[in-house]
């Protein structure tokens, strides 16, 4: 019986230890996601594109995005995930399609000492990657593209998919740097061009006019 009321007497002096830490990290998570928005709508504003607002309030607050549309893709700029586990993702919607799923997850970055005898190699290395049908990241990924994903990822945890026509690129933390999205941009703009290039070239070729006497 003594026991437990030590145990609940140094429960009821902790309380008020906990609420006031929850209130300190509710108010710093509220701080951060308020400088993203505010970041954010300045983007926005530079560059012409629509920003939605963040809506509700925490922990079901939402977040809030940027969407544009460039040489014909919309894209949408959002963070994805809760407190320490966020994450930005930059998605885009080619206009053409390729049937499968790829994904790419960055591994832990390799030492300085490290040596890779190729760009393939070292992409190996540095992502593993999923995909249906085999074969499907070859006909996405050229020497290009790699190089951009290999340089984008720096000591991020780096996710690439590309899944139900839609291309995906999702980073650490909640991005306040213009160059890091437009870095991001540049990576999906050139697979979406991908996309479409292979598309042209499976599409059917249109049938030709039949000669009537």
């Amino acid at each position: 019986m003594g026991l437990e009321v030590i145990v609940l007497a140094g429960a009821l002096l902790m309380l008020p230890f906990v609420v006031a830490g929850f209130v300190v990290f509710s108010v710093l998570i509220e701080r951060e996601r308020g400088t993203v928005e505010t970041v954010w709508e300045g983007y926005a504003a530079r560059r012409v594109r629509e920003l939605v607002p963040a809506r509700g309030e925490w922990p079901n607050r939402s977040s809030p995005c940027v969407r544009w549309r460039s040489e014909g893709v919309r894209f949408e700029l959002s963070t994805v995930g809760r407190e320490a586990v966020a994450f930005t993702r930059l998605a885009a919607w080619p206009r053409e399609r390729l049937l499968g799923t790829f994904v790419a997850t960055a591994r832990k970055a390799l030492r300085e000492t490290e040596r890779a005898p190729s760009l393939d190699a070292l992409f190996e290395r540095r992502f593993a990657v999923e995909e249906e049908p085999a074969g499907l990241g070859a006909r996405l990924l050229d020497d290009r593209a790699r190089r951009l994903l290999l340089g984008f990822c720096q000591q991020d945890r780096v996710t690439f998919r590309y899944q139900r026509a839609r291309l995906r690129l999702e980073w650490t933390g909640r991005e306040l740097n213009d160059a890091r999205i437009d870095e991001a941009e540049a990576i999906l703009r050139l697979l979406s061009r991908t996309i479409e290039d292979h598309f042209a070239e499976t599409a059917p070729a249109p049938a030709r006019p039949t000669d009537h006497a």
